[in-house]
């Protein structure tokens, strides 16, 4: 079983919040000026986590935004319009 972790990172500025649970709970529940953002349970190739809304470079080509995807049930890779499950066909998360 994964992990349930959120960060936040602030509209304006981008600057995450990685403690967000504990020190921005209250405010962040009515505030439209942070993105929330939730722990995939995966890693890249440097033990970094994922999160949703990260960029990664998985063919050292191309750039993807991790997003969830509600009909597929699951985080995956999106890239002009077309999406990927994480690790698909043999690629690691760069």
């Amino acid at each position: 079983m994964r992990e349930i972790k959120f960060r936040a990172r602030w509209k304006d500025t981008g600057k995450i919040i990685n403690d967000f649970m504990s020190e921005y709970l209250i405010e962040s529940l009515n505030s439209d000026k942070l993105i929330i953002e939730q722990f995939t349970g995966l890693h890249d190739k440097n033990g970094k986590e994922i999160y949703e809304g990260d960029i990664l470079n998985p063919d050292e080509e191309s750039y993807c935004i991790v997003v969830y995807d509600d009909e597929k049930g699951k985080f995956v890779l999106q890239h002009y319009g077309y999406s990927f499950w994480i690790g698909e066909g043999g690629q690691e998360c760069y």
